[in-house]
């Protein structure tokens, strides 16, 4: 009977370490397969499973950021339009505050220099010496009066009421009792002389006509002659006397 076991015996001391291996490995192998199935059961139930809901939320996000980005956008488009509209405001008034200056120089200047020519005559008499200095304080006013029209929205008054006043009368002498009286007279007796019917405008205490016929005419010095809404030279007599003959 032992002589039988024998071989068997053999079989099992000789194959034995080879089943023995084969089982070891395949155990290894059962257990690294269910380490990596229990793996993938802990990502694909865990933290991928997860993030199969993300792509919703993120889009979400995504959606808000985009929103809060465009709300930022505008609100700095909106901040830049009202900086560039301040710095447009104050270069506005940059500017009318150098012509309100250049108009008060300008103002300056005149009084000194009708200061320098009352002061040689005041010798001559009290009497004219005030009457200088009058005319040299309503010339002020004048220039006053003018610089706040032109630095106001009313300028347009004066040449609204000199169109109207234009078309009433053909011959027109706008005249100043500070400036040029004795030449307004002579044009206003050069016209009577010849029958000329023709109406005379003090500019002296309307601002408004004096600083419109200036415009008008491009003139400064009065008196200023119109004649068919024309502006006539009076200093040159020959010329003045046939536009005068010719009416």
């Amino acid at each position: 009977m032992f002589c039988f076991l024998q071989p068997s015996l053999e079989l099992v001391r000789t194959w034995g370490p080879c089943f023995s291996k084969i089982f070891c490995c395949c155990c290894k192998n059962e257990s690294s397969e269910e380490r990596t199935l229990l793996n993938n059961s802990d990502t694909y139930g865990g933290k991928e499973l997860q993030n199969f809901s993300k792509p919703a939320e993120d889009s979400k996000d995504s959606e808000e950021e985009a929103s809060k980005r465009r709300i930022a956008e505008r609100k700095k488009q909106l901040e830049e339009e009202r900086r560039l509209k301040m710095e447009k405001g104050n270069a506005e008034i940059a500017k009318m505050q150098r012509k309100r200056k250049e108009i008060e120089d300008d103002v300056r200047n005149q009084e000194q220099r009708l200061s320098q020519l009352v002061k040689p005559r005041r010798s001559e008499g009290a009497g004219n010496g005030d009457e200088k200095l009058e005319d040299m304080q309503k010339r002020k006013l004048i220039r006053q009066e003018e610089h706040n029209i032109e630095m106001s929205t009313l300028k347009t008054e004066g040449l609204e009421k000199l169109d109207h006043l234009l078309k009433l009368h053909s011959i027109f002498l706008f005249s100043s009792s500070i400036e040029n009286e004795k030449e307004s007279e002579r044009v206003a007796e050069i016209l009577r002389k010849n029958n000329k019917s023709f109406k005379e405008v003090p500019v002296d205490d309307d601002p408004y006509i004096r600083l419109a016929i200036k415009e008008f005419t491009g003139r400064s010095d009065f008196p200023l002659l119109l004649v068919g809404g024309q502006w006539v030279d009076t200093s040159i007599e020959g010329e003045f006397l046939s536009i005068v003959v010719d009416l």
